[in-house]
C-alpha cells in the first residue's frame, strides 16, 4: 500500500502541469519552451503501441487533467507498433514470436465495446496487424476516432498538416513494390512492415510546408544532434550503430529534410531522446548542379535493393520483442519478453520535455554543430551499400551533371522552416518514458486563424455515444468531442493522382521484383499540378476534405471468452473505407478482389506458411468484390476480372 502511494505522488508530480519534471533521486527543473506553448493544438504523443490502448488513454487522461485541459485533447499521436489487432487470427501474420503474441485490447475498440476517448492517429511500426492494415494502404479508422494513417499520408488537423511515413528501413525490400498478398508466407510477414521508395517519393513531392512528421524508426544519423553520450550510455549497442553509421533510417532523412516540420516524432528504439535539426540559410536551396551529387552517408540507401528474391537482409534495429530491452538503473540493458502495461494510470509514467538531458537546446553541443556533414576519411570505411551506385536504366538521371542528388534535394520555395525539433518515446510500461503532452501552432499564422477550432476547449466534456452505426453494443467508455476534423490533404491527393500508376506495378505478383523508376521531381512537378485542379474542383469545391466517419468492420471481432489463439490465417477482406477514398480521387482499387480470386490465391499459396498452413480462421462479415470492368492478370490467384458488388458470410 505504502509502494502504490508512493508512485502514485510520483506520476501525479511528474504529471503536473508539465511545468515541472521529477525522477528520483533528481530535483525539479523547469521545462522548455518548445513544448509548452498556449492556445495551439492540444496534442498528446505516444511512443510504441504495443496494444495497451485502456493504459495509454488512461495516462492521457491523467496528463491532460494534471496540465489543466480538463482531460481534452485534441489528437493522439502513436508512432508505431500500434497493433489493431482484431480476433486471433490477426496474430498470426503479426510479426511476433508465437510465445509473445497477445490479444491487447484493441479489440475491444473495434467490436464497439470500448470507444476512444480522444481523436486517434497511428503510424505502423514493424509489430503490426499486417492483415488488418492492408486493407487500408491509402489511410482509414481501424475503429471510430482510431486512424491508421496508411504507408504513407498527409492530412490535416484544424490548423495543422501532419506528415507520416509507416515501416522501418530494410534495403532488400527498400525498391520492391508492395507485393503482399493473404495468405502471407514467412516472407511477406516481414517484408509488408519494410518502408519502400514508391512511398517516400510520394512524400518527397511536396512543395509546400507541413507542421508535424511522424516515423517509426528514426531519421538515421539524428542521434548526432542530441545527447548522446547518455543514449549511449543506456543503450550500449547503439554506438556502434552510430559509428557505422546504420542507426536509424535513412529514408525517413530523406523526407525529414525535405519537409522540414516543426516537430518529428518516432518510436522503435524503446527509449526518450531529443535533438534539434537546424538546416542553414542556404542548406539545400538551389544547388548548383553536382553540389548534392553524391548521397550522403547519413541519409544514402545507395545500391538498396538486395538480391532479388532474396529474404531481406538483417537490419540492426529491426527489434523483435523477443530480443527486447529494458533499461536498468545503471543505464545498461537486459533482455526480456515485452508484457504489456496495465490500464492503471498510476502505473504509467508521463515525461516532460526538461527532463534532466532532454532539452534539445541543451543537447546540441559544438561537437553536434556539423554532425551531418561526413568526411571523406569516414565515407571511405562505410560499407559498399552506402556508396553512389553508377547511374542504371532503372535508376533514372537527374539533371546534376550525371549523378543522383540526394532524394528530396532541393528543398522548395515553399518550405521555409529551418528548425526540426525531434522526440522519440518509449513503449507504455511503468516507469518508462512513454508520453509528452503539448500544444503545437502551425508554422504558418494564418493557417490558424484560417481553421479556428469548431468549439472552445472549455466547453469540451465527455460524453457517451455509440461511435459507428455498425457498432454491436454501446460503448462503456466516454468519448471527448473533437474542437477539430480530421481532413485529406488538396496536395496530397494530388500526388496520390498521379503516382497511383506506380503502386499497380507489382500488386500481388511475386513475379515482380522492382517497383517503377523514379522519373524525378522535373517529371512529377507538372503532373502535380494539373492533379491538384482536378482536386480543387471535385473535392475542395464539393466539400468533400472532410474524412468520413465511415469505420465498418470486416473481420469478424473477437467475442470474449472464446480462445485467445487460433490456428490459420485471416481471411482477405475489401475494405469499404478503401474503396471509398479511390472513389473520392478516382483511381483503381488495388486491393479490391472477388471471393473466387481470394479463395484462389488462398487455393494455390504455398505450404509451410505462419501458422502452420494459409487460410482458415478469418470467418464471417466477408465482402464481395465490387462491380466493374476485367483487369490484368495479378496474384498468386491469377485472373483479376471482379464480379458484382455484394456482402456475404462465409
Amino acid at each position: 500500500m505504502l509502494h502504490h502511494q508512493k508512485y502514485l505522488w510520483f506520476v501525479r508530480a511528474a504529471t503536473k502541469g508539465f511545468s515541472r519534471s521529477y525522477s528520483r533521486g533528481k530535483k525539479p527543473k523547469m521545462t522548455t519552451e518548445t513544448l509548452t506553448a498556449k492556445g495551439g493544438v492540444r496534442v498528446a504523443i505516444e511512443g510504441c503501441g504495443h496494444g495497451t490502448l485502456n493504459a495509454i488513454y488512461s495516462s492521457v487522461e491523467r496528463a491532460s487533467k494534471e496540465r489543466g485541459w480538463g482531460g481534452a485533447v485534441d489528437l493522439v499521436i502513436i508512432c508505431g507498433d500500434f497493433q489493431a489487432v482484431r480476433n486471433p487470427a490477426d496474430l498470426n501474420v503479426m510479426s511476433v514470436p508465437v510465445k509473445y503474441r497477445a490479444l491487447g485490447d484493441f479489440h475491444e475498440y473495434y467490436a464497439g465495446s470500448r470507444a476512444a476517448p480522444y481523436l486517434t492517429v497511428f503510424t505502423g511500426g514493424n509489430h503490426e496487424a499486417a492483415a488488418h492494415l492492408r486493407e487500408l494502404f491509402h489511410g482509414g479508422w481501424v475503429a471510430p476516432n482510431i486512424y491508421y494513417l496508411g504507408a504513407a499520408s498527409v492530412m490535416r488537423l484544424g490548423p495543422l498538416r501532419i506528415a507520416s511515413v509507416s515501416g522501418i528501413f530494410n534495403p532488400a525490400d527498400y525498391n520492391r513494390p508492395h507485393g503482399e498478398r493473404l495468405p502471407f508466407s514467412y516472407r511477406d510477414v516481414k517484408s509488408f512492415y519494410h518502408m519502400r521508395e514508391v512511398d517516400v517519393r510520394r512524400l518527397l513531392l511536396l512543395r509546400s510546408q507541413v507542421d508535424v512528421g511522424i516515423s517509426h524508426d528514426w531519421p538515421r544519423a539524428i542521434e548526432r544532434l542530441g545527447d548522446e553520450k547518455t543514449l549511449f550510455r543506456n543503450k550500449p549497442y547503439f554506438k556502434q550503430e552510430s559509428l557505422d553509421g546504420t542507426l536509424g533510417n535513412p529514408a525517413a532523412t530523406y523526407v525529414m529534410d525535405r519537409l522540414r516540420p516543426a516537430y518529428w516524432f518516432s518510436a522503435h528504439m524503446h527509449c526518450k531522446f531529443s535533438a534539434v535539426r537546424q538546416y542553414a540559410d542556404d542548406e539545400g536551396r538551389g544547388a548548383a548542379p553536382g553540389a548534392a551529387e553524391e548521397e550522403s552517408a547519413v541519409a544514402g540507401v545507395g545500391a538498396a535493393a538486395g538480391a532479388e528474391g532474396s529474404l531481406p537482409a538483417d537490419n540492426p534495429d529491426e527489434i523483435d520483442l523477443d530480443m527486447d530491452d529494458v533499461d536498468n538503473d545503471q543505464g545498461g540493458a537486459e533482455t526480456q519478453a515485452a508484457k504489456p502495461a496495465e490500464s492503471k494510470p498510476e502505473e504509467t509514467r508521463t515525461t516532460n520535455q526538461d527532463e534532466e538531458g532532454t532539452n534539445p537546446e541543451q543537447q546540441q553541443s559544438p561537437d553536434n554543430k556539423h554532425a551531418w556533414e561526413i568526411s571523406d576519411d569516414l565515407r571511405a570505411l562505410l560499407p559498399a551499400s552506402f556508396r553512389q551506385p553508377p547511374p542504371t536504366a532503372e535508376t533514372p538521371v537527374r539533371a546534376t551533371g550525371g549523378r543522383r542528388t540526394t532524394p528530396g534535394q532541393p528543398v522548395p520555395p515553399g518550405i521555409t522552416n529551418q528548425t526540426v525539433r525531434f522526440l522519440a518515446l518509449d513503449k507504455c510500461l511503468p516507469g518508462r518514458p512513454f508520453l509528452q503532452l503539448c500544444e503545437i501552432h502551425p508554422l504558418d499564422p494564418a493557417q490558424a486563424a484560417a481553421h479556428p477550432p469548431l468549439r472552445s476547449s472549455r466547453a469540451a466534456s465527455p460524453t457517451r455515444t455509440r461511435p459507428a452505426a455498425t457498432t454491436p453494443t454501446t460503448p462503456t467508455t466516454k468519448a471527448y468531442p473533437r474542437r477539430y476534423e480530421l481532413e485529406y490533404d488538396p496536395e496530397w491527393l494530388a500526388i496520390t493522382r498521379v503516382t497511383s500508376k506506380d503502386l499497380a506495378v507489382g500488386m500481388g505478383d511475386p513475379s515482380v521484383t522492382r517497383a517503377p523508376p523514379d522519373m524525378g521531381e522535373a517529371h512529377y512537378a507538372p503532373l502535380v499540378d494539373a492533379e491538384r485542379a482536378w482536386v480543387e474542383e471535385h473535392v475542395v469545391a464539393k466539400g468533400r476534405l472532410r474524412v468520413p466517419d465511415n469505420f465498418a468492420h470486416t473481420a469478424p471481432p473477437h467475442v470474449p471468452g472464446r480462445p485467445e489463439a487460433v490456428g490459420g490465417q485471416p481471411d482477405e477482406y475489401t475494405n469499404p473505407q478503401t474503396t471509398a477514398f479511390c472513389d473520392l480521387v478516382g483511381i483503381e482499387d488495388l486491393w479490391d478482389a472477388t471471393e473466387e480470386e481470394r479463395a484462389e490465391m488462398k487455393a494455390n499459396a504455398p505450404p509451410g506458411g505462419p501458422s502452420g498452413g494459409p487460410g482458415g480462421g478469418g470467418g464471417g462479415w466477408g465482402r464481395g468484390g465490387r462491380g466493374g470492368g476485367g483487369r490484368g492478370g495479378r496474384g498468386r490467384g491469377g485472373g483479376r476480372g471482379r464480379g458484382g458488388r455484394g456482402r456475404g458470410r462465409n
